[in-house]
């Protein structure tokens, strides 16, 4: 067995036993493993789970008016 490699965020893992540790309801578990199935997403690094389960970073607002200004286009 090859030694497994702790810290590279780039090393691919098999993707049915991470929805399994989420603790999903059996439903949405199974849901999710099919959307990673049809998607040909088998195995996912520690990036791919970031880029699927977190959102994308936000825009910085200098100020609550700014962010207010930005909302109301």
């Amino acid at each position: 067995m090859a030694k497994r490699k702790s810290h590279d965020i780039d090393d691919k893992q098999p993707h049915e036993p991470l929805v399994d540790l989420i603790g999903f309801q059996t439903k949405s578990g199974n849901r999710m493993k099919d959307y990673l199935k049809s998607h040909g997403m088998l195995d996912l690094s520690f990036r791919d789970r970031m880029d699927l389960f977190l959102p994308p970073a936000s825009t910085a607002y200098i100020s609550e008016d700014d962010f207010w200004l930005r909302i109301k286009g």
